[in-house]
């Protein structure tokens, strides 16, 4: 009667735990393991549940005088699914040999692991072992989250495995996205040390996972950070995407799955970087480094025969620079300074881009009109009034966006009286 009322209750675990609270199974060395091996699914969730209860009560000491050796794999680990906030059931396991073990680490939840500072290494690697690696992220994110002291060298070497063993898990990717995002910001925040090669790995971490951290899941700082001191970085990023003006268009070579991979990577980075080069800590540009920058990324790209797109990129990047906070003005005039003497219509061509693009989404009433468009020629032209005696090519520039603003006002004026 009772396990026809297991057949049917909307909750079965609620009669095991019933059964075993009140202790009602006289005989349930001889009954439980049958149930934690039937074959309907109700049966077994009594079973699990009542299993769970009977050790809460009474812990190991029940489970030692309970087991007995013809216990069949399916009963040994349902009964080691139910028994949770210690890990001594990991030992069980594994004294029970590797049909047992593999089928406890490829079904047990990420949610009821017994995880602690002191064993929490070993669960990821027996989770990697049976390819879980994103729950094995899912279990570190987790842990980061409560503080625990984790080692970032485990962190890396997780994320690293799970790169690699992506197509031979059943896992999907988007199921931890979050946890990801939360595990590299954790690395982030350790790789303010000096530790080169920890920086490197970090580096090659945030590349692999570049199209997972799109602003939301967090950041690839570091790549950021290499671009913003690195020159040659930036360039070998502009050779990744763009062919070469030097290169012979009717001869260009097939391209391959992996230089596709690294152009879209390359693009991603480049597209969501927003940081000046020799940008400081208060949030000034320092102007010898940001010429000094420019400079040299312009000599690389000039030899790759990428001139053109580097000055656009460029442009677009400085578009994001701070304003002087002395007289409202804007761009800081180290970056004027900077557009002054690198002298390239394709960089001002970017960096009016760049100014287009970091607007955004834009909302507004149906009956509006240009009134938001209007406001931005506004300010636009008051940055360009303020740049035009001592940065003439800055002040074109600002007065282009300027124009192009009174313009767009103009025909959201026409469409809204339409309406």
């Amino acid at each position: 009667g009772v396990l026809r009322l297991a057949e049917f209750a909307k909750s079965p675990g609620d009669v095991g735990f019933t059964l075993a609270r009140g202790k009602l199974v006289a005989e349930d060395e001889e009954i439980i393991p049958k149930l934690l091996d039937h074959e309907n699914q109700n049966i077994v969730s009594l079973a699990i549940s009542y299993s769970s209860r009977r050790f809460f009560d009474e812990k190991w000491d029940w489970v030692d005088g309970f087991v007995r050796d013809a216990w069949s794999a399916n009963s040994l680990v349902n009964l080691a699914l139910a028994i949770r906030d210690d890990d001594r059931v990991w030992e069980f396991v594994e004294k029970h040999g590797e049909i047992v073990e593999e089928k406890y680490w490829t079904q047990v939840s990420k949610y009821i692991l017994p995880i602690t500072e002191e064993n929490i290494s070993y669960a990821v690697s027996m989770l990697l072992k049976y390819n879980r690696p994103f729950s094995a992220i899912e279990v570190l994110s987790h842990a980061a989250y409560n503080k625990m002291d984790l080692s970032p060298q485990l962190v890396m070497d997780t994320l690293f495995e799970a790169v690699e063993t992506i197509d031979k898990t059943n896992e999907t990717i988007e199921s931890a996205l979050h946890e990801i995002g939360e595990l590299f910001k954790f690395l982030q925040e350790k790789s303010e040390s000096d530790n080169d090669l920890y920086v490197s790995r970090l580096a090659q971490l945030e590349w692999q996972y570049l199209a997972v951290l799109n602003g939301y899941n967090g950041k690839p700082t570091t790549l950021e950070r290499y671009l913003c001191v690195d020159p040659k970085f930036f360039a070998d990023m502009i050779g990744a995407i763009y062919r070469s003006e030097n290169e012979d268009s009717e001869s260009a070579e097939t391209i391959s799955e992996e230089k596709k991979r690294i152009a879209d990577n390359a693009y991603r980075l480049l597209y969501d970087w927003k940081t000046v080069p020799g940008t400081q800590q208060d949030e000034t540009v320092d102007e010898g480094i940001l010429l000094k920058w420019a400079n040299e990324a312009r000599n690389f790209c000039k030899e790759s025969g990428h001139i053109g797109i580097c000055d656009d990129h460029i442009g677009q990047v400085l578009a994001h620079a701070p304003g002087e906070k002395a007289d409202g003005s804007w761009p800081c005039v180290s970056v004027r300074n900077v557009i002054e003497k690198v002298a390239s219509s394709s960089l001002e061509d970017g960096f009016v881009v760049g100014i287009f693009n970091k607007r955004g989404t834009v909302t507004k009433s149906v009956y509006e009109g240009g009134r938001q468009e209007r406001a931005l020629s506004k300010e636009y032209a008051e940055y360009a009034r303020k740049s035009e005696i001592e940065w003439p090519r800055t002040a074109v520039a600002l007065r282009r966006v300027a124009d192009h603003y009174e313009d767009y006002a103009k025909r959201e004026d026409e469409e809204a009286a339409s309406r």
